[in-house]
């Protein structure tokens, strides 16, 4: 994964891992995008003030709301373009520096994406992911939260 300094660079087996659990994802999206934010939520309170077009929602209705599942959704999309694009870090970096807009006006740092990712892990066990595959989706996680971190904002 070439010239991108950082730490947590995946090796090609660590690649082909995360590319192939993310199929399995992208099979179920719409209920995966849906229990990961929910998790995040459940695990985390008060990051439902982050989403400034869900804090309105009633709890008890937010699992089943359309804004819930398209947001869920839009992260999901924004995950598997990240992904499909490791081979191109010209393209990822882009993709990064548009997240890094949107998102760090919004103060969204290291820790909130740790979090995201903690979500995300507990939902996939759920659907079988092995403990190397795991390793590989936070040292992904990692790897896109150092591009961000040193994202412009121009």
């Amino acid at each position: 994964m070439g010239n991108i300094a950082s730490p947590h660079k995946l090796s090609t087996d660590e690649v082909d891992a995360v590319q192939a659990a993310w199929q399995v994802v992208r099979q179920d999206q719409r209920s995966i995008g849906q229990q990961v934010m929910m998790t995040l939520f459940s695990e985390n309170p008060e990051y439902i003030h982050k989403f400034k077009h869900l804090q309105m929602i009633a709890a008890d209705q937010l699992p089943y709301h359309t804004a819930l599942r398209a947001h869920s959704l839009s992260i999901l999309y924004v995950i598997h373009s990240l992904i499909d694009s490791m081979d191109d870090e010209e393209t990822m970096r882009e993709l990064i520096r548009k997240v890094a807009l949107t998102h760090k006006p919004r103060s969204v740092n290291r820790d909130n994406f740790q979090r995201f990712e903690d979500a995300f892990i507990l939902v996939l066990k759920k659907y079988g992911i092995d403990r190397r595959t795991e390793e590989a989706f936070h040292k992904c996680i990692l790897y896109f939260t150092d591009i961000y971190e040193k994202a412009e904002d121009t």
